[in-house]
């Protein structure tokens, strides 16, 4: 009777493993090196796809990068960054190859080593979000997408549980969420999902520290109205055409102040000015771009791919490489055109087959489209977005946290016409208020004694908020300005409000022999 009991003990609870192996996927390591790397990389990777609904019909993908302090035993106490980008549908892994991650894409679509990656600092999490950006789909539907700020903040919440279950070692380290663009809507909603959870489930919590938004759709109407005056004072309008504008838009009224969005609709994440009026007349006139004019980096400038720089920079033994090593890391442009072709190299990087078999592409998605994709033109085209306004979403967050510890990182390349720096510090002045914190100076900071931008400070109790510049950059800062960028993030996981601090950072590139 004792053997059956046994037996039967034994037996339900091979059944239960078994089902517990079934609800939480074994981790996804990257045991070989990724095709096409110039360099020896020593890190650990793993990827592959986290569940985004309960039946896991909705399926993420992610790639986890761990911290180089790991590797080289220097501090085994680092956050856990997740980091999103936006479009809405532009792939996280452009964040992964082409801004942060330790790998950068060289045009003729092998790897190079970044110097200034951000895991020398973090554990780095890109997740592909919503379904139907890059590698991620709906198993029922392959060409199905899932669009909406709600819809998407459930299944990020939901993909993230599933991260912290597979790796649920994870759990004790500090969690920060980052991004650019539209993910300034992704995160903060993602961020409210967290905390609401954490309040309800104390055995699933997740140990949210702060959020970090890159030029951000953070206020449309507000970045709109800064837009205007932006344009104007960097010589894009004509003097008539402004003086109009200020007659008709603002009763020749302080311009800084005037709505603009009034007289425009707004449309998929941007105002339109309307032509029903004379103002909307001439803010049309005012806001179109001219050919060549990069609106995200009003300074980018890109030539025909056949010109003598770009031959010189890329010589012909390609794959055998290592560009990080002809890059000047003396000079603020050292990247020889490389936002103007890097996505090319991005999609022929992940579209071929023994990269994605490497980084553990479900069989399903490579048969059916084969092609990877940086920005998904369905998804871009289906979704609609209805949080126009993120100050409220962060009210909430600050309400349901009960005075715990919470830091925001509003952060701005200030070549950005649409998402523009002076719309963020405007949007920093309301958010502050809202939240009820003081504000300091304005003060200047600095990377390898160099002016890098902006910073202002605003605090209470545990809340806090800095809003940064960062000089030169478009709207991919970290791309445009990686040191001072990675300089900025070390200083925030730290807690320090002085962002020229090097405290524990060397702000030279490091580069594998």
């Amino acid at each position: 009777m004792l053997f059956l009991f046994f037996y039967i003990h034994s037996l339900f609870t091979a059944i239960a493993a078994k089902s517990t192996v079934l609800k939480t996927p074994s981790k996804t390591l990257i045991n070989k090196p990724l095709p096409d790397a110039t360099f020896n990389y020593t890190g650990r990777m793993e990827s592959g796809y986290l569940k985004g609904d309960e039946q896991g019909n909705l399926k993420l993908f992610y790639m986890l990068f761990s911290s180089q302090s790991k590797v080289e035993n220097i501090d085994d106490n680092v956050p856990l960054l997740l980091w999103l980008n936006g479009g809405p549908g532009y792939s996280s892994l452009v964040g992964a190859f082409a801004e942060i991650g330790p790998f950068l894409v060289n045009k003729d679509g092998s790897l190079y080593q970044n110097a200034y990656a951000f895991n020398r600092k973090a554990d780095l999490l890109f997740l592909e979000t919503p379904i139907g950006t890059g590698f991620s789909y709906d198993t029922k539907n392959l060409s199905g997408v899932v669009v909406g700020d709600d819809k998407t903040a459930e299944m990020n919440a939901f993909a993230l549980r599933d991260f912290f279950k597979i790796y649920s070692e994870k759990r004790k380290q500090d969690f920060f969420i980052a991004g650019q663009s539209y993910a300034a809507v992704y995160i903060p909603t993602l961020a409210r999902e967290i905390v609401k959870n954490n309040l309800l489930n104390e055995n699933e919590r997740i140990n949210l520290k702060g959020v970090m938004i890159g030029n951000g759709l953070v206020d449309t109407k507000v970045l709109y109205n800064s837009m205007i005056p932006f344009i104007y004072y960097h010589g894009f309008v004509d003097e008539g055409n402004w003086e109009k504008i200020k007659e008709e838009c603002c009763n020749s009224k302080d311009v800084d102040k005037c709505n603009f969005s009034q007289y425009g609709n707004y449309t998929k994440g941007t105002y339109y000015p309307r032509n029903d009026t004379e103002c909307g007349k001439q803010l049309r006139l005012a806001t179109w771009p001219p050919k060549g004019l990069k609106l995200y980096n009003i300074n980018q400038q890109c030539y025909k791919p056949d010109s003598r720089v770009k031959r010189k920079c890329f010589p012909d033994d390609g794959k055998s490489h290592n560009t990080g090593w002809e890059l000047n890391y003396e000079s603020t442009d050292p990247q020889f055109g490389f936002p103007c072709w890097y996505e090319d190299a991005l999609k022929k990087y992940f579209s071929t087959e023994i990269v994605q078999q490497r980084i553990h592409i479900d069989d399903a998605w490579r048969k059916e489209k084969k092609e990877w994709t940086p920005n998904s033109a369905p998804v871009a085209k289906a979704y609609t977005g209805s949080n126009h306004e993120t100050a409220p979403i962060y009210k909430e967050i600050v309400d349901n946290l009960k005075g715990a510890e919470f830091r925001v990182l509003i952060y701005n390349g200030d070549l950005d016409l649409v998402c523009n720096a002076r719309g963020a510090d405007k949007f920093g002045k309301k958010l502050a208020d809202m939240l009820g914190l003081e504000g300091g100076q304005r003060t200047p900071w600095h990377f390898r004694d160099s002016l890098a931008g902006h910073q202002k400070s605003y605090t209470k109790d545990n809340v806090t908020l800095d809003v940064l510049t960062v000089k030169g950059a478009g709207h991919s800062a970290p791309m445009n300005r990686p040191g001072p960028c990675l300089q900025m993030f070390t200083n925030f996981f730290a807690g320090r409000h002085n962002y020229t601090l090097t405290d524990g950072f060397d702000p030279k590139p490091v580069l594998t022999e």
